[in-house]
């Protein structure tokens, strides 16, 4: 994995896990 395509979120306990960015999708004026 490339460190500049991961991000790190918190779970339910306030723990760091980290997923690898896929893609941003536009959709209705918004990106997700």
């Amino acid at each position: 994995m490339d460190e500049d395509n991961i991000i790190t979120l918190n779970d339910e306990n306030g723990n760091e896990v980290e997923f690898e960015f896929l893609d941003l999708i536009p959709y209705r004026q918004n990106e997700y």
